[in-house]
């Protein structure tokens, strides 16, 4: 599958979610400032950073559900306090470490 660059991204505001699996991501394009985001998809990309996801991360206060399955990261490190998650799936990836 080719690799992508998305430059923007937009939140279904009827789902309130972002999804962008299987889209050969190698980054995490900037996503919209938004209380509605509750799922955030990213599945089966290429990424290799937690740490580009979440570098917004509490931007996102009603985000419950984020699935980062079968990517290439490598650490958990990075991840912010998100108060309303309540599913995070990370399978599939080279987890080494799991952060603090």
């Amino acid at each position: 599958r080719p690799q992508i660059e998305l430059k923007e991204v937009s939140i279904d505001s009827m789902q309130r979610c972002v999804d962008l699996y299987n889209h050969g991501l190698l980054v995490v394009p900037p996503l919209p400032r938004g209380e509605v985001l509750t799922t955030l998809r990213l599945a089966y990309n290429q990424i290799m950073s937690i740490e580009d996801v979440f570098l917004t991360g509490s931007r996102y206060p009603a985000l419950t559900s984020v699935d980062l399955s079968y990517n290439r990261i490598g650490s958990l490190e990075g991840i912010p306090k998100l108060p309303a998650l309540k599913s995070f799936d990370f399978s599939g990836n080279l987890i080494e470490n799991l952060g603090q």
